[in-house]
């Protein structure tokens, strides 16, 4: 490793003690299904906003993940690109989600050839509003963690939440994302 990756990841370090130890909230439970996916706008991987707003007329799958370059996040994402056809023709839009800053998300997605958006979440405000965000106790109080949990949230092209997937399976992700909308038009 070289000094500026060295320092990069120590830098990583110290924001994510921070952030653990300065944010103390209550628990945040998933949106539920039924809800309206609350907007937000985030920086992609090329450094452009995209708005979940955009997206009204079409089923978005928005998938919220750990931590871009990690073994299970890597692979939930290459099976994701390699299904990424499938998606399309299932006229379903792919949205990924992290609280990475958005030069990892463009070395990520660049590393990955990743044909969809990789949203940067860097200050957490978006895993928050969905909920996906995990606690732990310090000292009396709750803190957040600013690492994402692995959740699918599965929108209507009116903008509302028809499914969540949370036992993600990151070796047939897509298929995952197929059934659920499929699963949702059978009610």
């Amino acid at each position: 490793m070289n000094v500026v990756a060295i320092i990069s990841v120590l830098i990583a370090l110290i924001v994510g003690i921070v952030c653990v130890v300065a944010y103390s909230f209550k628990t945040v439970r998933f949106k539920k299904v039924g809800s309206q996916a609350p907007n937000f706008t985030l920086i992609n991987q090329e450094g452009m906003p995209c708005s979940l707003q955009d997206y009204l007329g079409q089923r978005v799958a928005l998938y919220f993940y750990p931590k871009s370059g990690t073994p299970g996040c890597t692979n939930q994402a290459c099976q994701l690109r390699d299904n990424y056809q499938s998606l399309k023709d299932h006229n379903i839009v792919l949205l990924g989600i992290s609280c990475d800053t958005q030069l990892t998300q463009a070395s990520f997605a660049q590393a990955h050839q990743l044909p969809f958006p990789i949203l940067s979440d860097f200050d957490s405000y978006v895993a928050r509003m969905y909920g996906v965000l995990p606690t732990m106790k310090v000292g009396k109080q709750q803190a957040e963690i600013p690492i994402a949990r692995r959740v699918t949230f599965l929108i209507d092209p009116q903008g509302v939440i028809k499914n969540i997937i949370t036992n993600v399976d990151v070796t047939h992700h897509a298929q995952q994302i197929i059934e659920g909308f499929q699963d949702n038009n059978k009610h």
